[in-house]
C-alpha cells in the first residue's frame, strides 16, 4: 500500500479508546447510524415532519490482512443495512427532544445500524503514514502506523464486509 493510494480494506473493528453508545439502544459499539422518520399522526393522513439521521464512529483499529490500520476520521459516508429499531418511549423521547419533537415520539419509525467491536467491515479510504504515539515506541523510535483517511472527492466511507 502506497500513501496517497485510494483502497478498501476489510478486516475486524478493534476500538482502540472508549466505545460510542447507540442512542436507541444504549448498546456500546464502534459506530453506529441511527435514524427517526418523524410522523404528525400514525394513519395515512399523517405527513412527514422530519427524517433525523445521527451518526457516530469511534475512532477503531481495522485488523487487515495487510496488516493493522487506524480509522479515526468520521466516515463522509455510510453504508450499513438498517433495521428497526424499538427503542423504550423515555429513550425515543430523549431523542426526539434534541428537534424539538418529543411531543412526536408515538408518531416516529426508528432504524438502525450499529457495529459492536470485533464486526468484519469494509473501509475505503486513501492511505496515509504518520508518526505512532510516543506510547506506542521510545523516545528516539520513529515508527509508523499507516492511517486510512478521506478528503475531498475522496471522503472516508464504512460498510459492512462482503
Amino acid at each position: 500500500m502506497q500513501e496517497g493510494e485510494r483502497v478498501e480494506l476489510t478486516g475486524i473493528a478493534r476500538l482502540v479508546r472508549d466505545p460510542v453508545v447507540a442512542p436507541l439502544t444504549g448498546e456500546p459499539c464502534v459506530a453506529h447510524f441511527s435514524v427517526a422518520r418523524v410522523f404528525t399522526q400514525l394513519d395515512f393522513l399523517g405527513a412527514l415532519i422530519d427524517a433525523i439521521e445521527v451518526f457516530d464512529v469511534a475512532p477503531f483499529m481495522l485488523d487487515s490482512p495487510d496488516g493493522p490500520v487506524f480509522v479515526v476520521d468520521r466516515p463522509a459516508r455510510v453504508f450499513l443495512p438498517r433495521v428497526d429499531a424499538y427503542p423504550d418511549a423515555e429513550i425515543a423521547v430523549r431523542f426526539l427532544h434534541r428537534r424539538g419533537l418529543a411531543e412526536y415520539a408515538r408518531s416516529t419509525f426508528f432504524e438502525h445500524a450499529v457495529i459492536r467491536p470485533g464486526t468484519p467491515v469494509s473501509v475505503s479510504g486513501v492511505i496515509t503514514r504518520e508518526a505512532a504515539p510516543a506510547l506506542e515506541a521510545g523516545f528516539r523510535d520513529a515508527s509508523m502506523r499507516t492511517r486510512l483517511t478521506g478528503y475531498g472527492k475522496h471522503p472516508l466511507m464504512l460498510r459492512r464486509a462482503r
